[in-house]
Parts: C-alpha cells; sequence; structure tokens
C-alpha cells in the first residue's frame, strides 16, 4: 500500500510506514479499557513486585519498588512507561492507568491490588494491544476508502519475461531439490538452500515445480523480498510468490497472472496471526480486483494478482482450484 497518492503518475507517492501513515493516526480517545474495572484478582500478600537500583539527583545508590511507593501508593507514571508498547501515548497511558486502577480500588483492598500490580500492568498491555489493533484496522479502511492511501504493488524490477534459469548441479552446494531428488526447474532463482523451506514448503514447491502452466515460482525471503504493510507494525512476507503464463501463445506477455501465498501448519491455523493474514490477504485481494491500481504500474497492466493464506490439510486441493 502506497500514500499519498493523488500524484503517483509524476512519482510522488511513497510506501505505508506503520508509525507515521497508520499509528499516529489512531484516536486514542476511544481506547476501551472498562472490561478491566472487572478483572478478578488474586488474594495474598504482596508479591511479584520487581526492584530497581539506580542512582538519584545526588549519585546516590537508591533502591526502590517498580511502581509501588514504600508507603504503598501506585505510581501511575510508571505504569504509562510500562505500557509505551501497546500505548506510545504516555499522557494517554496514563489517564488509563489512574482509570483502571481506579476502579479496582472501589471494588477491592488497597492492599490486593498493590499485591496484583504487575498483573493489572500485564492484563492491561493486553487489552490496550487489542484496541489498537482494532483502531489501527479502522484507520487503514479510512485511508483506503477516501484514497489516502491505495493498493500499489512496488517493486524495482517487474521484467519477468523471460523463462528461469536451468539449476545445474555444482559440488558440494547445498541445493534443495524437489521431493523426487530432482532439481527445482521453474524456479526464479538458480537454487536455494534446503534449509530455507520446510517440509510443508517443500511439497507445495514441489507442485508448483511440475506445473506446465506455471511461468516461475520462487520462494519469498523474510526481511528481504516481497512484503505487504497491513494494519499492524509488522510486514507481512508470504512463502511464495507464482506466476501463470499467459493463455495465449503468441501473447507479448510471459504471465498474467500473480499468486501471493502464505502456508500454514496445522498447528497455526486458528492463531490470531493466521486470522491477521487472512484478513489482510483476503482485503489485497479485493483491491487487486480494481483494475485502477494498475494504471500507475505499466509491468502489472492487464494482470491479475490473488493473496492467499492456505492450511496445511488443504493446501493440494486450494492449489488445484486457483490453478484449474
Amino acid at each position: 500500500y502506497g500514500v499519498p497518492p493523488p500524484d503517483v503518475e509524476e512519482g510522488g507517492g511513497r510506501l505505508v510506514y506503520y508509525e507515521a501513515d497508520i499509528l499516529s493516526r489512531i484516536p486514542w480517545g476511544e481506547v476501551d479499557v472498562r472490561p478491566l474495572y472487572d478483572l478478578p484478582l488474586e488474594k495474598g500478600e504482596r508479591g511479584g513486585l520487581e526492584l530497581r537500583a539506580g542512582l538519584d539527583a545526588n549519585l546516590e545508590l537508591t533502591h526502590v519498588h517498580e511502581g509501588i511507593s514504600a508507603s504503598g501508593e501506585i505510581d501511575y507514571y510508571f505504569a504509562a512507561s510500562h505500557l509505551l508498547d501497546a500505548m506510545p501515548n504516555p499522557w494517554r497511558g496514563h489517564d488509563l492507568a489512574r482509570e483502571v486502577f481506579g476502579a479496582l480500588l472501589d471494588k477491592y483492598p488497597r492492599e490486593q491490588v498493590v499485591a496484583n500490580y504487575i498483573f493489572v500492568l500485564e492484563e492491561m498491555r493486553k487489552r490496550l494491544e487489542s484496541e489498537r489493533d482494532r483502531l489501527a484496522r479502522r484507520v487503514f479502511g479510512e485511508l483506503l476508502e477516501e484514497g489516502t492511501m491505495r493498493f500499489m504493488v512496488v517493486t524495482d524490477n517487474m521484467d519477468f519475461n523471460r523463462p528461469p534459469p536451468v539449476v545445474e548441479s555444482h559440488e558440494n552446494a547445498k541445493q534443495a531439490n524437489r521431493d523426487d531428488g530432482a532439481p527445482f526447474m521453474r524456479s526464479l532463482f538458480d537454487r536455494s538452500s534446503e534449509d530455507d523451506m520446510n517440509k510443508l514448503e517443500t511439497s507445495v514447491a514441489t507442485y508448483l515445480d511440475r506445473q506446465e502452466r506455471l511461468f516461475f515460482w520462487y520462494r519469498n525471503r523474510p526481511r528481504k523480498d516481497y512484503f505487504v504493510q497491513g494494519w499492524k507494525r509488522g510486514r507481512i512476507y508470504a512463502d511464495f510468490v507464482f506466476t501463470l503464463s499467459a493463455d495465449e501463445p503468441n501473447s507479448q506477455d510471459a504471465f498474467h497472472q500473480v499468486f501471493v501465498m502464505e502456508t500454514k501448519g496445522v498447528h497455526l491455523k486458528r492463531t490470531e496471526d493466521t486470522a491477521y493474514k487472512r484478513s489482510v490477504f483476503d482485503l489485497c485481494s479485493e483491491q487487486a480486483r480494481k483494475t485502477a491500481w494498475a494504471d500507475f504500474v505499466p509491468a502489472m497492466k492487464d494482470k491479475a494478482m490473488r493473496f492467499e493464506v492456505v492450511d496445511e490439510e488443504e493446501w493440494e486441493k486450494r492449489l488445484n482450484s486457483m490453478l484449474g
């Protein structure tokens, strides 16, 4: 995704940056922490608090309880600093900490709240992260809808109108092979280390390599190659990118469809991360069906793109459907 788009034709667009373009627009005043008012607290003595050693203004060594004064008062400023990862606005973090602890102090004895100080902060962190991501998703959608941000394919080189290189064996080279032991023939790059792919990915790569309709495939390298920026901080690096050859034998375009695919093992099927990636990829596929974006990327003119998250137990069926 790129922002802002009005002068993309003149080269004025740029990549989306999470902190500058998404996080900075989150309406922190809409964060809802009311579910924490009824947080169940453990009964017991004050515990679980760490000690912090430091130097005071006179450069004398001091020892203080983190977040709790000697008299048992709660330090809301420390709480705000503890929550900065989830709530980067320290003033709002301070107010929310005071709000949550105030509600708990109305319900429980002060000693019990103090004893659960770290627990409450961790529950606050979880809630704030959830609220941050909820509001970030809304911001992301609003930016797309109003046109400040738009779906784009950004690359330095889309000149893929050449056949993939033939893999040649070299003595002592650590080379990834297909399931049947044969070298990969349709991989965009000469070779990839066998450590680059797990068992599921090797099976998928073998399937792709055997498809006559495939123009090329390649194993997308995390933190190096193609990525998608969604409404969370981390970029999404899919496992595979592959293309289908043009339907017309004499077409000037070597390929006409591009697939971006993430594979997920059975144990990851229902995780929060997988659900997030499905949501982002579904949105990407929806945006890719709108043809206007390709006007700014000549190499992608008249080419279709699909973004897919494929589960381990159904990967072959899904690929049969995608390529059929």
